[in-house]
């Protein structure tokens, strides 16, 4: 589903996406109803939260179309990857090489956490390790 750039988000318009087959949201503003959102297992990422309802702060702004988030234009076909620590936005032209780099960073992060059950000190593993 072609993603829809919002500048706020809340519980009940998350349920509204997630019911269309939404597959998670960014919002470059704030959302409401974190806890409710995530309840649903649907995935959301925003810049802050707020306890100010939805009704009129949701403004679509596009569908299907390139949208600058935070300056960085994400077109449809990107790849988002986003956790508790911050969002990724990969061209889709490079998804799949950013793809192997990641396998190689988390090959390094196993290797180094068995350097560290074996004994090794966390100062020696990142000497060890240029990429962890």
């Amino acid at each position: 589903n072609g993603g829809a750039r919002v500048s706020t988000w809340g519980g009940t318009a998350a349920y509204a996406a997630h019911l269309k087959g939404v597959a998670g949201i960014v919002v470059d503003g704030g959302i409401r109803d974190r806890e409710e959102i995530a309840g649903l297992g649907f995935p959301a990422f925003a810049r802050h939260v707020t306890p100010r309802t939805g009704r009129a702060r949701i403004r679509i702004e596009a569908i299907g179309a390139p949208v600058s988030l935070g300056g960085v234009r994400v077109d449809p076909g990107d790849v988002i990857v986003a956790d508790g620590t911050g969002i990724v936005a990969i061209p889709a032209t490079l998804a799949g090489e950013v793809l192997e780099r990641a396998r190689r960073y988390a090959a390094d992060d196993a290797k180094a956490r068995e350097a560290l059950d074996r004994g090794m000190s966390f100062a020696e593993v990142m000497r060890s390790f240029a990429r962890i």
